[in-house]
């Protein structure tokens, strides 16, 4: 297993310019670009996929890991919708307080707009205080 979370952070470390390039084309290629899409692909295929790149993610060394832009990361390989639940859903259980919320705001966030009886967004405060009747109240 520890062979599987090397592979993927180094899969992540040496094409992070492409992945991060901001819209920029980015030309230089390391050759094992084509293997991290492959790993990627595989999330809707294997269902274990998603944690084992979920924890790769999660200890992994380096800036990049430290500050992981997640949603720019499932954004670039363009994943279906279960791949992005599923990748989603990994990062929600990691032990990095981070991570653990931007997996938690994008699998919300997705659910919520894929629902069509969508009421309000669960990270959204509600505008309306709670209302006691008057005889309740302090004094």
């Amino acid at each position: 297993m520890e062979v599987f979370h090397k592979y993927i952070r180094r899969l992540i470390l040496n094409n992070a310019p492409h992945i991060w390039s901001s819209g920029r084309t980015y030309t230089e290629s390391t050759g094992n670009y084509g293997l991290l899409v492959l790993e990627m692909q595989k999330i809707t295929q294997d269902p274990r996929q998603a944690p084992k790149i979920a924890e790769s993610v999660e200890f992994g060394e380096g800036e990049i890991f430290k500050d992981f832009d997640l949603s720019t990361f499932m954004d670039h390989f363009k994943l279906n919708a279960p791949a992005k639940i599923a990748l989603a859903s990994a990062f929600r259980k990691s032990s990095k307080l981070d991570l653990r919320t931007k997996g938690r705001f994008i699998h919300y966030t997705f659910l919520y707009f894929t629902n069509p009886r969508r009421g309000r967004h669960p990270f959204e405060q509600s505008s309306k205080l709670r209302q006691f009747p008057r005889e309740t109240r302090l004094q």
